[in-house]
């Protein structure tokens, strides 16, 4: 007699029941992968940059920056696909619909769609402080709201963005941002450390209306650690570092022109460290040293740089490795100088 126990039936045949599906790794590797992945964490992914905190969440928000550390430190390629697309030049009305895969080699380890469109709150409205407003954006706005910010409270006009045509490569960008921010929680089991609540995100993405004069007057709190700047410290810490640094250097006997390798090395350095390249080396030099171009550095400020930019030389491959501190500061500083020059800046792509 067929032992029952053993199988399954269906209508059309009788199925055999498969084993269970062993684990893919032990439980010594599993924990040792997860100890790796909060190590990783803690020392290398920096709050306000690789993730955000929202207030009344209870895991802070996986950013892009983040999401592309972790693809890195797992070895994933990561490839994008336009799934689909809705373009109404005529109303101005934009979507796009993106995939993004990671790999590991030829193995296919994540994809998650996601979209962005122009008619999301944060791309079809504009948030004008009601002391900057023009006349014709106050005869526009549908409304206004109160708003509690960081320098107190304040007042903005909603008006519907008459411009949405310069959104489109924001919306791609956007859209695959979202897909490889899915992607990688679910390829690398970061759930438990981050989260991407869309609705959560506004806090990240809605553009900051807050007056420019309160923005003045506001110092920046920095964290610190046994009486020390913990790092990644505000630009104007850094600034000073290097100034002192370069002072120091020519005090030791240090001066004159770089070479031309110590000024490539810098140079190619500071654009690595940065996806803006050239443009955030220049933003930076003008930061920090007041200069436009690095062929005006000496060899003090080069060598100041250079220190405070790199980590280490890999003993394998003769290579200089970044310093994420410096990357992450790097960032900071080039946001400031954007914010500066007028620029406005979505923070979800900063």
């Amino acid at each position: 007699m067929t032992d029952e126990k053993a199988i399954g039936k269906t209508d059309t045949a009788i199925v055999p029941v498969m084993p269970i599906t062993m684990p893919g790794m032990t439980v010594a590797q599993a924990t040792q992968r997860y100890d790796q992945m909060v190590q990783f964490v803690k020392d290398i992914m920096h709050e306000g940059i690789d993730y955000g905190r929202i207030p009344g969440t209870s895991k802070p928000t996986l950013l892009k920056p983040g999401a592309e550390k972790l693809t890195t430190f797992f070895g994933l390629r990561t490839i994008f696909i336009l799934r689909n697309k809705l373009e109404d030049w005529d109303a101005g009305r934009f979507n796009y619909i993106y995939a993004c895969q990671l790999w590991r080699d030829d193995v296919l380890i994540a994809e998650t769609e996601a979209s962005a469109n122009s008619m999301e709150k944060r791309y079809r409205w504009r948030y004008v402080s009601v002391n900057k407003a023009t006349e014709d954006e106050k005869q526009r706005a549908v409304r206004t709201e109160a708003r509690q910010g960081k320098y107190g409270p304040y007042e903005v006009y909603v008006v519907e963005n008459d411009d949405p045509y310069t959104l489109v490569n924001t919306l791609q960008k956007m859209a695959q941002k979202r897909a490889l921010v899915g992607s990688t929680l679910i390829a690398v089991n970061a759930s438990e450390f981050f989260t991407q609540d869309l609705e959560d995100m506004g806090g990240f993405t809605e553009p900051d209306a807050e007056p420019e004069q309160d923005r003045a007057t506001a110092q920046p709190q920095e964290t610190k650690a046994n009486g020390k700047t913990k790092r990644p410290a505000m630009p104007t810490t850094v600034q000073k570092w290097l100034l002192k640094k370069a002072r120091d250097y020519r005090k030791e006997g240090i001066t004159g022109m770089p070479s031309k390798g110590q000024m490539g090395l810098m140079a190619g350095k500071l654009a690595e460290a940065h996806k803006d390249g050239a443009q955030a080396r220049h933003l930076f030099l003008e930061y920090v040293f007041g200069k436009a171009s690095s062929t005006q550095l000496a060899k003090a400020e080069v060598r100041a740089v250079r220190d405070w930019l790199i980590s280490h030389q890999d003993a394998h491959t003769n290579d200089y490795i970044l310093d994420d501190n410096a990357v992450a500061e790097m960032a900071l500083i080039v946001r400031e100088q954007l914010l500066a020059h007028g620029q406005t800046i979505l923070p979800e792509e900063a």
